[in-house]
Order: structure tokens, then C-alpha cells, then sequence
């Protein structure tokens, strides 16, 4: 009996979001020292890349701010591991070559990263001239951060991947 393309990227990314999520909820959240790294990480490259560009700031563990503003705070769970989980998922879940999918995972999981460190640098900065919308800043950040890098590069990998017919073949 064979199983259905459509049916085995399903069954196989349900089982790799589950796995995910229990490896993070179990384990890296409440360890917190790879979350902690990546937090630490992304406020210094955050601090460095405003100093570039001749911003004023002050960036210190896990906390970053404009001169005379106040702070941006990065916590465990707001570094975008979690979404580096479920773009990773898709990549690994979808069929395809394993060399252009390492390829993409890699270059992927490195835009994510980047982004995320952008998204800080913008949240230092508007919290410096907005400080009173922060909260629909935070809450919109992923849409625009995020979501459109995932989804771009989640349809790349159902073209190059080769089987941007799966569903085609599905429907047949």
C-alpha cells in the first residue's frame, strides 16, 4: 500500500512539529541557555549595526536602547527560534534533494536570524520615538519581519525542490 505524496508531507510535518515542539516547551525554554545565547547574541549585533549607521546606543546582555530612551528587552521566546522550528519543519517535511534542502535550511535559518536582528534594531529605535505604541509595534513585527521571508522561501523550496506537483499528482 502506497501512501499518497499529499498525505505523507502531511503525516511527516505533523510529526516533525510535534517533535519540535516538545524538544522547545521540554527542554530549550526551560534551559534557556541556547535562548539566552541567541537573545545576548542578536542585541549585541543589534547594537553594533545602529552604531554603524551613527545611532547612539547602549546594548548590555540581553538589553538594548537608544541614548537617553527607554530599553528593549529581548526574553527567551521573542528570538525567533520558535519560527526557525517551524520553517526548518517545512524544509525538512516537504520531499525534495537533501543538498539544495541543506543548502536552504542553512541560508534560511541565517536570513531568519538576520532579520531577527534588524527587527531589533528597529524596536530600539522606534521605542526611542514611539515609545507609546510599542505594544502594536511588537505585535505587528513578525508580519512584517518574518512572515514574508518564511513564506518566500517556503515557495522557493516547493520549486526547486522538484516536486511542486505534489499536489497535482494528489488531484490525479
Amino acid at each position: 500500500m502506497s501512501i499518497p505524496p499529499i498525505s505523507k508531507f502531511v503525516l511527516t510535518a505533523i510529526f516533525i512539529f510535534a517533535g519540535w515542539t516538545l524538544l522547545y516547551d521540554l527542554y530549550i525554554l526551560p534551559d534557556g541557555r541556547f535562548e539566552t545565547f541567541l537573545s545576548v547574541s542578536s542585541v549585541s549585533l543589534a547594537g553594533t549595526i545602529l552604531k554603524v549607521f551613527g545611532a547612539e546606543v547602549e546594548s548590555s546582555g540581553r538589553i538594548i536602547s537608544c541614548l537617553g530612551s527607554k530599553a528593549v528587552q529581548v526574553n527567551n521566546g521573542c528570538n525567533g527560534l520558535q519560527l526557525i522550528g517551524l520553517y526548518s519543519g517545512f524544509i525538512i517535511a516537504y520531499p525534495g534533494n537533501w543538498i539544495p534542502r541543506l543548502f536552504l535550511l542553512i541560508s534560511g535559518i541565517s536570513l531568519l536570524l538576520f532579520a531577527n536582528v534588524i527587527r531589533i534594531s528597529f524596536f530600539a529605535i522606534f521605542n526611542s520615538s514611539f515609545p507609546e505604541h510599542w505594544d502594536i509595534a511588537h505585535d505587528a513585527s513578525s508580519y512584517i519581519f518574518f512572515y514574508p521571508i518564511v513564506l518566500s522561501l517556503w515557495y522557493v523550496w516547493t520549486i526547486i525542490s522538484g516536486e511542486n506537483s505534489l499536489l497535482k499528482k494528489q488531484l490525479n
